[in-house]
Protein backbone atom coordinates (compact mmCIF):
# COMPACT_ATOMS: atom_id res chain seq x y z
CA UNK A 1 0.00 0.00 0.00
CA UNK A 2 1.27 3.64 -1.07
CA UNK A 3 2.98 5.44 1.82
CA UNK A 4 1.06 9.00 2.31
CA UNK A 5 4.46 10.27 3.10
CA UNK A 6 6.63 8.56 0.26
CA UNK A 7 7.01 11.81 -1.70
CA UNK A 8 8.98 13.48 1.08
CA UNK A 9 11.05 10.68 1.18
CA UNK A 10 14.21 10.72 -0.86
CA UNK A 11 14.04 9.06 -4.29
CA UNK A 12 15.28 5.11 -5.41
CA UNK A 13 18.11 4.91 -7.57
CA UNK A 14 19.04 1.83 -9.78
CA UNK A 15 21.05 0.92 -12.77
CA UNK A 16 19.40 1.06 -16.44
CA UNK A 17 20.08 -3.10 -15.78
CA UNK A 18 18.05 -3.35 -13.25
CA UNK A 19 15.13 -1.30 -14.27
CA UNK A 20 15.08 -3.06 -17.47
CA UNK A 21 15.02 -6.48 -15.10
CA UNK A 22 11.95 -4.90 -12.96
CA UNK A 23 9.98 -3.77 -16.40
CA UNK A 24 10.45 -7.51 -17.47
CA UNK A 25 9.68 -9.03 -13.90
CA UNK A 26 6.37 -6.82 -14.18
CA UNK A 27 4.95 -8.73 -17.27
CA UNK A 28 5.91 -11.77 -16.12
CA UNK A 29 3.95 -10.89 -13.21
CA UNK A 30 0.96 -9.03 -14.63
CA UNK A 31 0.41 -11.08 -18.12
CA UNK A 32 -0.79 -13.94 -16.38
CA UNK A 33 -3.62 -12.40 -14.45
CA UNK A 34 -6.42 -13.05 -16.68
CA UNK A 35 -8.65 -9.66 -15.49
CA UNK A 36 -5.89 -7.06 -16.71
CA UNK A 37 -6.24 -7.02 -20.22
CA UNK A 38 -3.33 -4.31 -21.04
CA UNK A 39 -1.07 -2.68 -18.33
CA UNK A 40 1.27 0.62 -18.70
CA UNK A 41 4.38 1.93 -16.84
CA UNK A 42 4.09 5.50 -16.15
CA UNK A 43 5.71 8.35 -14.04
CA UNK A 44 9.46 8.66 -12.49
CA UNK A 45 9.95 4.99 -13.11
CA UNK A 46 9.18 4.94 -16.82
CA UNK A 47 10.45 8.24 -16.99
CA UNK A 48 13.91 7.85 -15.57
CA UNK A 49 16.39 6.25 -12.87
CA UNK A 50 15.14 7.82 -9.62
CA UNK A 51 11.96 7.40 -8.65
CA UNK A 52 9.62 7.49 -5.53
CA UNK A 53 7.57 4.00 -6.33
CA UNK A 54 6.88 2.37 -9.87
CA UNK A 55 3.52 3.67 -11.33
CA UNK A 56 1.30 1.10 -12.91
CA UNK A 57 -2.04 1.89 -15.04
CA UNK A 58 -3.89 -1.63 -15.52
CA UNK A 59 -7.32 -1.60 -17.63
CA UNK A 60 -10.04 -4.38 -17.68
CA UNK A 61 -13.32 -5.72 -19.01
CA UNK A 62 -14.32 -3.22 -15.77
CA UNK A 63 -13.55 -0.99 -13.69
CA UNK A 64 -11.41 -2.97 -10.76
CA UNK A 65 -12.68 -2.94 -7.05
CA UNK A 66 -10.33 -0.84 -4.72
CA UNK A 67 -9.18 -4.08 -2.77
CA UNK A 68 -8.23 -5.35 -6.01
CA UNK A 69 -6.06 -2.94 -6.67
CA UNK A 70 -4.45 -3.08 -3.35
CA UNK A 71 -3.68 -6.61 -3.83
CA UNK A 72 -2.37 -6.70 -7.13
CA UNK A 73 -0.27 -3.38 -5.33
CA UNK A 74 0.81 -5.53 -2.17
CA UNK A 75 1.85 -8.45 -4.13
CA UNK A 76 3.72 -6.41 -6.57
CA UNK A 77 5.37 -4.68 -3.44
CA UNK A 78 6.43 -8.05 -2.15
CA UNK A 79 8.09 -9.24 -5.25
CA UNK A 80 9.86 -5.75 -6.14
CA UNK A 81 10.42 -4.51 -2.23
CA UNK A 82 9.61 -1.01 -3.49
CA UNK A 83 6.16 0.99 -3.09
CA UNK A 84 4.04 0.18 -6.01
CA UNK A 85 1.08 2.40 -7.05
CA UNK A 86 -1.78 1.07 -9.36
CA UNK A 87 -4.82 3.01 -11.23
CA UNK A 88 -7.02 1.90 -13.05
CA UNK A 89 -7.26 3.01 -16.33
CA UNK A 90 -11.09 3.05 -16.49
CA UNK A 91 -11.24 4.81 -13.75
CA UNK A 92 -9.02 8.25 -14.16
CA UNK A 93 -9.91 11.37 -15.58
CA UNK A 94 -9.54 11.79 -19.68
CA UNK A 95 -6.51 13.97 -19.13
CA UNK A 96 -4.77 11.44 -16.62
CA UNK A 97 -5.73 8.61 -19.48
CA UNK A 98 -4.45 10.33 -21.64
CA UNK A 99 -0.97 11.50 -20.14
CA UNK A 100 -0.74 7.18 -19.52
CA UNK A 101 -1.11 6.52 -22.82
CA UNK A 102 0.71 8.88 -24.63
CA UNK A 103 4.23 9.12 -22.20
CA UNK A 104 3.44 5.56 -20.49
CA UNK A 105 5.65 2.68 -21.61
CA UNK A 106 3.18 -0.88 -22.45
CA UNK A 107 3.73 -3.25 -20.62
CA UNK A 108 1.79 -5.76 -22.47
CA UNK A 109 -1.73 -6.26 -24.24
CA UNK A 110 -3.81 -9.30 -24.46
CA UNK A 111 -6.16 -8.04 -26.98
CA UNK A 112 -4.87 -5.11 -29.40
CA UNK A 113 -8.22 -4.00 -31.30
CA UNK A 114 -9.55 -3.80 -27.69
CA UNK A 115 -6.71 -1.36 -26.74
CA UNK A 116 -6.50 0.76 -30.03
CA UNK A 117 -10.90 1.24 -29.81
CA UNK A 118 -9.42 2.62 -25.91
CA UNK A 119 -7.16 5.11 -27.60
CA UNK A 120 -9.34 6.43 -29.88
CA UNK A 121 -11.81 6.72 -27.22
CA UNK A 122 -9.83 8.27 -24.88
CA UNK A 123 -8.31 10.56 -27.83
CA UNK A 124 -12.33 12.32 -29.14
CA UNK A 125 -12.38 12.59 -24.76
CA UNK A 126 -9.69 13.95 -24.61
CA UNK A 127 -10.33 16.69 -27.00
CA UNK A 128 -13.81 17.18 -25.76
CA UNK A 129 -12.32 17.71 -22.54
CA UNK A 130 -9.86 19.86 -23.35
CA UNK A 131 -12.66 22.10 -25.45
CA UNK A 132 -14.97 22.46 -22.74
CA UNK A 133 -11.85 23.51 -20.50
CA UNK A 134 -9.96 25.88 -22.75
CA UNK A 135 -13.74 27.29 -22.73
CA UNK A 136 -14.51 27.76 -19.36
CA UNK A 137 -10.59 29.30 -19.00
CA UNK A 138 -12.09 31.46 -21.64
CA UNK A 139 -9.16 30.85 -23.86
CA UNK A 140 -10.92 28.51 -27.09
CA UNK A 141 -10.73 31.64 -28.80
CA UNK A 142 -6.92 32.75 -28.39
CA UNK A 143 -5.84 29.22 -29.47
CA UNK A 144 -7.88 29.52 -32.66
Amino acid sequence: MIDPELKFKNPFKISHKERKKIIEILKDLLFPMEDILFAYLFGSFAEGLRFHDIDIAIFGKETFELSELIDYSNFLERAFHYPVHLVDLNAVSPGFQMEILSKGILLFSKDEELRTDFIEKVSLKYREYAHFRNLSLGIEGLLS
